[in-house]
């Protein structure tokens, strides 16, 4: 098994990614064109934002379906659980992307979030205590460590290293192939530059994240050690 093997990637999904990729990049064209209307266009509640909402629910669903198919294999309950555990957060995800229908349904938001909240929403991702930013350190520095060693480091290991393929099984943890770790570093290199003149712009780096979820959720490198009935299509001999 070399550095280049990979599985066959069905056409919906790359279609799936051209179409996600081409919202992205008129996106990214409306950042430096005209930075007012961008943040108009880009605002909460807004098409963007319900996509990214749309896409994590997807992963939800893609994520129970498939520990339910774990389970029912026999003999895989640590991937089963492993499953479960991304399911529950990807709708935690969700929840909070939306502010868990606080804007949907007008409610107030509690004092302690007023105070504590950068947005003085309902959540925990804009809250602020002094100099800790839950949202700059959590769902963005330790997030980008753990998106990189899962979507790029952990392929390149499960490729070169059989204890490494092993453990992998056993909690089965989907991988990115080449193609989705390619266009994961052409969006993150692009949008930095985006967020830089525009940092509302990160909002279309969690749009594609949630679409990157996806691709690899419903069809990794590594699809022969998940359930068959959860792969969108079957999986193509590895090449080396």
């Amino acid at each position: 098994m070399g550095l280049f093997a990979r599985s066959r990637i069905p056409r919906s999904h790359l279609l799936l990614l051209a179409a996600s990729l081409g919202l992205f990049a008129y996106g990214t064209a409306y950042v430096w064109r005209d930075n007012e209307r961008f943040r108009e266009w880009i605002r909460e509640d807004g098409l963007v934002e319900w996509l990214t909402v749309a896409g994590f629910l997807a992963c939800a669903v893609v994520a129970f379906r498939t520990a339910a198919a774990l389970r029912a294999e026999g003999g895989r309950i640590a991937a089963a659980r492993c499953w479960t555990l991304l399911a529950l957060v990807l709708l935690f995800a969700c929840g909070e992307e939306i502010s868990w229908g606080q804007r949907i349904f007008g409610w107030e938001s509690p004092p302690w979030f007023q105070i504590h909240n950068n947005q003085q929403e309902t959540n925990l991702h804009n809250l602020k205590f002094r100099r800790f930013d839950v949202n700059k350190v959590v769902f963005g520095k330790f997030l980008a460590v753990v998106n990189v060693a899962w979507a790029l480091l952990l392929p390149i290991l499960w490729r070169c290293l059989p204890p490494v393929r092993g453990f992998v099984r056993r909690l089965g943890i989907p991988l990115a192939q080449n193609l989705h770790i390619a266009v994961w570093i052409s969006v993150a290199v692009v949008n930095r530059f985006s967020t830089r003149r525009v940092p509302k712009a990160q909002e279309l780096l969690e749009f594609m994240g949630s679409v990157m979820m996806l691709v690899i959720l419903t069809h990794p490198l590594n699809a022969e050690d998940l359930p068959a009935a959860r792969r969108g299509a079957p999986a193509g001999p590895a090449t080396p």
